[in-house]
């Protein structure tokens, strides 16, 4: 990790299908019925391990999320996110809602993270995320899925989950 920490200052990650499995929720659920459910959202496979071992390295990390601000604090007090980004926690509302492929909200986490962009790894599961990472100046590892499958060739790496992302992560700091 401490090659990659040479280049990569921050990692950026998406919410909704890039670190919790949430993608099969939102096509059949309401904020109403998610309140109900508190145990069906759960984390991408690997993510937890791998942030943690982003923080053994001090490598600092934000959520750039299109949620809504209701949504992600529903979300983020059921999964305890402020344990593991502290303030780092950023939805649309921060810049005026502007919404990805807007690279508003990369850009934001990035500054509050105290780092520039060119420095920064997103981590995305959306064709706008991918658009607005590249419009940052920012790479960008694609969390695989069956609708982004034919997008991948706009990003720099594609994994299936995090058991993955640090060999990704290293296959970037190499090139």
């Amino acid at each position: 990790m401490e090659h990659i920490k040479k280049k990569v200052k921050a990692i950026i990650f998406d919410m909704d299908g890039t670190i919790i499995d949430t993608e099969a929720i939102w096509k059949n659920v309401t904020l109403d019925v998610l309140k109900e459910l508190k145990g069906d959202i759960a984390f991408i496979e690997g993510f937890k391990e791998f942030h943690t071992t982003l923080r053994e390295h001090n490598i600092p990390t934000g959520i750039a999320t299109n949620a809504s601000e209701s949504h992600l604090q529903q979300i983020s007090e059921q999964l305890k996110f402020k344990d593991m980004f502290g303030a780092h926690i950023y939805s649309i509302a921060h810049v005026n809602y502007r919404a990805k492929p807007d690279p508003a909200i990369f850009l934001h986490v990035a500054e509050k993270l105290g780092v520039k962009p060119e420095e920064c790894v997103v981590f995305e599961d959306s064709l706008p995320g991918f658009s607005a990472a590249k419009a940052a100046g920012m790479q960008c590892i694609a969390i695989k899925n069956s609708i982004n499958s034919g997008f991948l060739d706009t990003v720099h790496e594609a994994i299936e989950n995090y058991h993955h992302a640090h060999a990704a992560l290293t296959r970037l700091t190499k090139k």
